[in-house]
């Protein structure tokens, strides 16, 4: 029984939530496409003038016409199924579609960018996957920027480290998203290809709090600048 099959015979989840992901997996594999799924542009503004400097692509599932569900409420099961490359893939052929409209019209473009799963980035190889679909689209690093979570860049996973150098290498910024929910330490960031890190929400509750929670989050930053 495959991990995706234990999650169907969970008799506590929803039955018509699960035949709505199965719908979506399905639809992905075999036409490139669902209407269920939508992406939010999430901006990210400049603290120096206010300006959109770039943005985050984000994924919810339209459940039913009714309500929005956040990955967490679907993406473990196509993580379960080794499906999650689906996911991956839909949302950057959904950005590179909307970067290559807007330059085509004449627009001036800000980076987007695109969360990768840990799992694929694991895999053998997929940094060329997701370059190809870039290349398809006529796409430049100027317009396209990838995401993984801290978790992801724990331990000594060789491909994850390939992964990254990759993307790097061939002129693509790598965020690291959640930063201070996991281990890291200085000395294995600084050997990392990251060129933004973002600090997880608690970072900035815990610096609201007192003085000296403001001041390690601030001297924080002033390392990483460095």
């Amino acid at each position: 029984m495959s991990a995706f099959s234990a999650f169907i015979n969970d008799e506590s989840l929803n039955q018509k939530h699960i035949e709505f992901i199965l719908k979506i997996i399905n639809l992905i594999e075999n036409n490139g496409y669902n209407e269920d799924l939508k992406i939010h542009y999430q901006p990210k503004v400049s603290i120096l003038d206010q300006k959109i400097v770039g943005a985050e692509a984000l994924v919810r599932w339209n459940f039913r016409g009714t309500r929005l569900l956040s990955p967490a409420q679907f993406i473990p099961f196509f993580e379960a199924e080794g499906k999650i490359d689906l996911i991956d893939q839909y949302v950057l052929n959904k950005v590179c579609q909307l970067q290559r409209q807007l330059l085509d019209e004449g627009v001036e473009v800000v980076p987007i960018s695109v969360n990768i799963s840990g799992v694929e980035a694991a895999r053998d190889g997929y940094a060329y996957t997701l370059l190809n679909i870039i290349d398809k689209y006529g796409l430049s690093p100027n317009e396209i920027e990838f995401e993984i979570t801290e978790s992801v860049t724990l331990g000594d996973n060789k491909n994850i480290l390939d992964f990254m150098h990759t993307l790097n290498a061939n002129g693509y910024n790598i965020s690291l998203d959640d930063f201070g929910t996991g281990y890291s330490n200085f000395e294995r960031l600084s050997g990392l290809p990251i060129d933004i890190i973002k600090f997880d929400r608690s970072l900035t509750i815990l610096a609201s709090k007192n003085d000296e929670s403001k001041f390690m989050v601030g001297s924080f930053s002033e390392i990483f600048k460095k």
